[in-house]
């Protein structure tokens, strides 16, 4: 028996939905397995191209970042029913994911599908790769009219299924529902989940908590890919945690789905390797990441913590086990019962410094705000000329705490952590 997760998706209005306008031209025939696509009369295989990976790279990098991005609103709560277990919870091995893609996806639909997949071979190192003979797990990449979004969980035996319909064929969607066929559950079902989000029951009724292991030592994410959206817009969801003002990703990968996707399927090499460790969880060979020293010469980490909505990076102390953040114009430090995550790097990528005043390629994802904007790992030369962990993000620059005030990188002062 099969077991999914179901997401009956459903994307704005469909007056507001943007038709893309990439039409992607494929000459020729292509086979495998000895089968072949017809789209729009044109010969596809049943995989993605190089081009069309192309034209989706092109179609994302064409977006520019906004703090507005449509929800992906959801149905009622009530009209979908989830059953949480997969066949042994189990990822795919390898990082690699066999699929065979319908034939009745239009061209612009394959872009749009490229596009979801790209989100993962661009962050990870998860690969969808073409089923072969001799693959014994693979998904169907499916066209449904008869639904919006519906994949089966995880890893399972034999064929499996990730199905998309209707105004649903979107990048976000797929890239959803694709994260439950690579064993990411909704965050909302979280065993913890009590501990971050309460429910208004005269608006809806409290879905059920998964038993889905992973990511239960991570900081809870409400802008994941996988949390819902417009149930915490009509005051079904209610988040403890102050300052949150949106939930889910507005269809792409978080920066926290990125980091748990890399550390469930091993993904150590190519600067993939770095993880933020929960402070309880460190140990004398978690190899914390040096940002910085104190006026005293003692040793500065990077960490993070929430504060308003953000996860923000700052200054991590050993002894008091605090992390010290800005925000608003203030340094706080934050303890006792903050969860608070460290930055290691245990599989030794080749993290180094980088002096520049904008962002260069490379640079490590540190958090983000609550709007979703992506914070980066940086220090600062202070007053004293000594070298103090900060954040960066590209609308606002580089900031850094000293003193218990909030203070702005100077031009030439700023290093970014960066992985090439």
């Amino acid at each position: 028996m099969y077991y999914f997760y179901y997401l009956p998706f459903s994307v704005n209005k469909p007056a507001e939905l943007k038709k893309m306008e990439i039409k992607t031209l494929l000459t020729g025939a292509f086979l495998l397995l000895g089968m072949s696509c017809i789209t729009n009369g044109i010969s596809s295989p049943n995989f993605i191209t190089d081009e069309e990976f192309k034209q989706a790279e092109l179609l994302s990098s064409s977006k520019p970042f906004t703090n507005d991005t449509p929800p992906l609103i959801l149905p009622p709560q009530d009209t979908a029913r989830f059953q949480t277990r997969a066949v042994g919870m189990r990822i795919w091995t390898n990082a690699q994911v066999p699929y065979m893609l319908d034939a009745k996806f239009t061209a612009d639909m394959r872009v749009r599908v490229a596009e979801a997949i790209n989100n993962f071979h661009k962050n990870t190192c998860i690969r969808f790769v073409p089923k072969q003979n001799r693959h014994t797990s693979w998904v169907k990449i499916l066209y449904d009219d008869n639904v919006c979004g519906l994949a089966h969980m995880c890893m399972n035996n034999g064929a499996q299924f990730a199905k998309f319909g209707g105004g649903c064929v979107t990048s976000g969607v797929m890239t959803h529902e694709l994260g439950h066929t690579l064993c990411l559950g909704h965050e909302q079902t979280r065993q913890d989940r009590d501990n971050w989000i309460g429910f208004d029951t005269s608006k809806c009724s409290p879905p059920g908590k998964d038993d889905l292991p992973f990511g239960l030592h991570k900081l809870y994410d409400y802008v994941s890919i996988e949390h819902y959206e417009g149930e915490c817009y009509n005051g079904c969801y209610l988040p403890k945690q102050p300052g949150v003002t949106k939930c889910g990703s507005g269809g792409s990968l978080s920066v926290l789905d990125i980091e748990l996707l890399n550390e469930m399927y091993g993904c150590n090499s190519d600067c993939l390797g770095y993880r933020f460790v929960n402070r309880n969880s460190l140990t004398s060979s978690s190899n914390m990441v040096l940002i910085g020293w104190e006026a005293d010469g003692t040793p500065l980490y990077n960490c993070r913590v929430y504060h308003q909505g953000d996860i923000i990076p700052g200054k991590y102390h050993t002894a008091s086990k605090n992390c010290d953040i800005v925000w608003g114009g203030r340094e706080y430090a934050k303890g006792g019962s903050d969860q608070i995550e460290v930055l290691t790097n245990p599989h030794s990528n080749a993290l180094r410094w980088v002096r520049s005043d904008t962002l260069p390629a490379g640079a490590i994802r540190g958090g983000r705000t609550a709007s979703r904007e992506t914070l980066y790992v940086v220090s600062c030369l202070n007053n004293n000329r000594n070298w103090m962990p900060g954040s960066y993000h590209v609308s606002g620059g580089g900031y850094y705490g000293f003193g218990g005030s909030e203070f702005k990188c100077k031009s030439g002062d700023m290093e970014f952590l960066v992985c090439t």
